[in-house]
């Protein structure tokens, strides 16, 4: 399991846009299992899950995102899970950590150029 956190200013809108795009376009296995859009007042959150296959690792792992914005104050959170495939020991997550930090990268940068 690899996890990412991050709070920043933005619009939630182009944000979203931007990593669904991200993710699609960058990892050609993955596939969107369920996403949702909700608000509430001054909040709106986002909820993603994807699917991604690695070729390298020759495993499939979940990616959840969620996205939430409050008074343009915006929070990210994105969970890998389940590259491993042993029973009891995750020491082949590679896969998993990769996609996940080359996902932080590219966000990171996103959010610098606004």
């Amino acid at each position: 399991m690899a996890i990412y956190k991050k709070t920043f200013k933005g619009d939630f809108y182009k944000t979203k846009n931007y990593i669904d795009d991200l993710i699609m376009k960058s990892y050609k296995t993955a596939r969107l299992e369920d996403s949702v859009v909700k608000t509430n007042n001054e909040t709106r959150v986002w909820y993603s899950v994807y699917e991604i296959y690695s070729f390298w690792a020759n495993n499939r792992f979940t990616l959840s995102l969620l996205l939430m914005d409050q008074e343009e104050d915006i929070y990210l959170n994105m969970t890998t899970s389940g590259a491993s495939g042993l029973i009891y020991s995750k020491i082949d997550t590679y896969s998993e950590d990769k996609v996940l930090e080359n996902l932080a990268l590219k966000i990171n940068e996103h959010i610098k150029e606004k």
